[in-house]
């Protein structure tokens, strides 16, 4: 039997070299035959096969259908609470894309290890779910972020406006704050696609007591052995532990003499025990006060509260969950869908009013919606918090040009100009005075922002001032 066993890793080796549908490929058919020919699966035989051959010797032994369906499911059950062999993926991914949404597919509803590593799995074998799918995966569990990441791996690019615009919708109906955070953040990750390969999940350490084996119909499922550190496993730290031979299973001799030295040793312990304790408690009594030093103070204080490196504003839950609104409008913006992304600011608003960025670029939809007296509002409230928040003034002094409000661009201008940390809005005050005939004052201004931004150019242009925005306002 051990050189059926030995002739079945060569054969399973070989197989995995090779290109192609699993069952297409060259050495498929000797190892269909020879799994066939071993006995049910047994822990005795099998404990010394790796993931990949205990898959394989299931997949050899039985044709696809309800048997191989249900056999399949009550392994995987139990090979997805480890990480995943690199062979092992691959094994899955030559099966057939219905074996998939069959068997491993409905594992990603699971919690911890299990939907972690079939989520893992699936985007490492190019699977695609559908777009409706998504919103019930997300309902059902709490997602850390790596999963979210490995999940969008199995939407498609094109459904991306379509998986988002559900999960808006679906997001009203859910009543636990959590899964709306999921929905928003699993929404922004679709958006930037932050990384071009699905990361290794985040898994706790296992140590599965096997006992007797999986009962599988017809056979035993094979209890895979785990792969030693540095191998096929991720990280050491993830190997899981091997069970000792617990108390129960010695031999009733060595337990009958472990209990008769057992009963020996107690009265001498005890006795032991009670020396010490005196010991110990007349040295203290009759030892001299101990002086004890004053620590040492320290002079490092801890934060009462973190800032936004960005914002300058304080970090609360509030604000956590207004910018993610406000970082899903910015994503709109890109796309100059001014009308969606006002919408997103006003939600992230209504959470945390002092969120400033988010208000600013309210000012800025509205001015791009040519709703100029709402963008002042919004301007000017940023302004009265902070009064040297850029681009606020440069807006006020495009929409009062507008409205031919000519002292007060000219104030907002200045005001811009004196704050100003980027050449653009000083050139833009300077052509519009030369326009307005106050060419000393737009050459005095030149000269001091080449003075101040050496090696820009920064020449007077005869374009009239328009209310569009300057490619560094993209930057707020």
């Amino acid at each position: 039997m051990q050189s059926k066993i030995d002739e079945f890793k060569k054969i399973s080796a070989l197989l995995l070299t090779e290109a192609g549908a699993l069952t297409d490929r060259p050495s498929w058919g000797a190892l269909k035959l020879l799994a066939k020919t071993l006995p049910n699966y047994q822990i005795d035989l099998f404990s010394e096969f790796s993931q990949s051959q205990a898959l394989l010797s299931l997949l050899g032994s039985a044709e696809a259908g309800p048997t191989r369906d249900t056999n399949l499911k009550l392994l995987l059950n139990f090979f997805l609470q480890y990480p995943p062999e690199h062979d092992f993926i691959n094994v899955l991914a030559a099966l057939p894309e219905s074996e998939l949404t069959n068997n491993l597919l409905p594992f990603v509803y699971e919690p911890g290890n299990i939907g972690a590593v079939a989520c893992y799995i699936l985007a490492k074998t190019n699977y695609s779910a559908s777009a409706m799918a998504f919103q019930y995966f997300l309902a059902a569990r709490v997602w850390p972020k790596t999963d979210l990441i490995n999940l969008s791996f199995l939407a498609r690019h094109e459904d991306t406006a379509a998986i988002c615009s559900t999960l808006d919708t679906s997001a009203t109906e859910q009543t636990s704050p959590v899964t709306r955070e999921i929905f928003a953040e699993f929404s922004y990750i679709l958006f930037n696609r932050p990384v071009k390969e699905p990361l290794f999940p985040d898994l706790t350490p296992t140590a599965k007591q096997p006992g007797p084996s999986l009962t599988l119909e017809n056979k035993t499922a094979p209890v895979c052995k785990q792969p030693e550190p540095g191998k096929t496993f991720q990280t050491p730290s993830e190997v899981p532990v091997r069970r000792a031979q617990t108390v129960s299973e010695q031999p009733s001799s060595a337990l009958g003499k472990n209990e008769t030295m057992s009963e020996l040793f107690k009265p001498l312990l005890a006795i032991c025990v009670c020396l010490i304790c005196g010991l110990i408690v007349s040295s203290w009594y009759y030892s001299e006060p101990m002086q004890f030093s004053q620590p040492a103070k320290k002079t490092t204080k801890v934060p009462q509260f973190w800032t936004d490196a960005v914002t300058r504003q304080r970090i609360t839950p509030k604000f956590l969950a207004a910018d993610k609104d406000y970082r899903m409008a910015e994503l709109f913006l890109t796309r100059d869908k001014f009308s969606e992304a006002q919408s997103l600011l006003e939600d992230a608003l209504a959470v945390d009013s002092g969120h400033l960025q988010a208000l600013f670029r309210v000012g800025y939809c509205r001015m791009r919606l040519n709703n100029y007296k709402g963008a002042e509002e919004a301007f000017k409230k940023v302004l009265s918090r902070d009064p040297v928040y850029e681009y606020a003034n440069l807006y006020l002094a495009r929409i009062a040009v507008i409205n031919n409000d000519h002292p007060t661009a000219m104030a907002c201008y200045q005001a811009e100009y004196a704050i100003s940390k980027t050449p653009s809005p000083g050139a833009e005050y300077a052509n519009y005075l030369e326009q307005n005939g106050h060419i000393d004052k737009a050459k005095e201004i030149i000269s001091d922002l080449k003075k101040r931004f050496p090696g820009k150019e920064i020449i007077l242009s005869k374009t009239t001032t328009q209310a569009k925005p300057l490619q560094e306002s993209k930057q707020q």
